[in-house]
């Protein structure tokens, strides 16, 4: 049970700061959230990706980006960890 809750507390923290602002876009100069950033990856206003905050990049164009994949683990990871923690 305390570890149920010591999850769900680090979970509301995370729900609490994705609101913050963290940067603005590179693109348009507009203020961006957590939540731009690391869940939906987009600006809000223009659209743009928003993975160049997030690493540099690494490969030319049509190659297979490192900054996404390591995105997508990162989500796979979260989805992982709130279904075991749901489990339990």
């Amino acid at each position: 049970m305390v570890t149920a809750r010591a999850q769900l507390a680090t979970l509301g923290t995370f729900v609490e700061r994705a609101s913050e602002q963290v940067g603005t876009c590179p693109s348009c100069g507009k203020p961006i959230t957590g939540r731009d950033l690391f869940a939906v990856s987009r600006c809000p206003s223009c659209r743009a990706p928003l993975t160049e905050l997030l690493a540099p990049r690494t490969t030319g164009p049509g190659g297979l980006d490192p900054r996404e994949m390591l995105l997508i683990a990162g989500a796979l990871g979260a989805l992982i960890g709130l279904y075991v923690s749901s489990r339990k």
